[in-house]
């Protein structure tokens, strides 16, 4: 949907809410930043105390290690006692790749969900999908796969393995779906490729400036969900 056809909330209060990220979940942050989405939002380092109210946001984990964002949340919540009453993470497109074991990383994550939600009964956990890339298309995805050289193609369909088992797990609990918007054109039609008989979701181009992150135009996009998003939360 376009952003313009959306009605936009602007300084919305939010109760205490601990998101975790990399680069790609400060492009969200950066996007509630622009539009004036939520009350309060604050950086945990820059942060002298948690209030009852307020976005807090924090780098977890480490990129292309999804396990460690796991553990790093897990500890963060589990350990540290802090008190949010929603709380999640996003992995980053680069933690996925065709060699990532998809069904480990998420019984990790369940898991981990698990005895968040058995220790911190307090904390409801929010759910966000991965983000997926742009793919290339014709020539040059032909040419890549001649060459064996890894795509974005079999990268999205990984990541897209790891998104079907949230979205049938969690879909009707708290999940915030980044890569379906990301996909989603001006006309409700989502940015397919299709290749050897086969179809998987692309980052719509107008959204990224470099086939990963968002540009201006994304963030808004995005952000503008989340908003709306967090109003529904119970």
């Amino acid at each position: 949907m376009k952003i313009e056809q959306m009605t936009v909330k602007t300084n919305v209060e939010t109760e205490a809410f601990f998101f975790g990220h990399q680069s790609v979940g400060q492009d969200l942050v950066d996007g509630l930043e622009m539009i004036n989405g939520l009350q309060k939002i604050a950086g945990l380092k820059d942060s002298n105390q948690i209030d009852s109210l307020g976005f807090y946001h924090d780098y977890i984990g480490e990129n292309r290690d999804p396990h460690s964002k796991i553990d790093a949340f897990k500890s963060y919540l589990v350990d540290n006692g802090k008190p949010f009453k929603y709380a999640g993470f996003k992995f980053c497109y680069i933690d996925f790749n065709e060699s990532t074991d998809v069904q480990t990383v998420f019984n990790s994550y369940v898991e981990a969900v698990r005895e968040i939600e058995t220790k911190q009964p307090h904390i409801r956990i929010v759910h966000f999908t991965v983000p997926l890339r742009q793919v290339d298309t014709g020539v040059k995805l032909w040419a890549k796969e001649f060459l064996n050289r890894n795509t974005q193609f079999k990268a999205n369909q990984v990541r897209e393995q790891y998104n079907t088992l949230l979205r049938e797990k969690y879909g009707n609990a708290r999940l915030f779906d980044i890569a379906y918007l990301e996909t989603v054109k001006p006309s409700n039609e989502e940015t397919l490729v299709r290749f050897k008989g086969e179809s998987v979701r692309s980052l719509n181009p107008a959204y990224t400036y470099d086939g990963g992150h968002l540009n201006e135009t994304g963030k808004r996009m995005l952000a503008a969900h989340f908003v709306n998003f967090v109003t529904t939360l119970r």
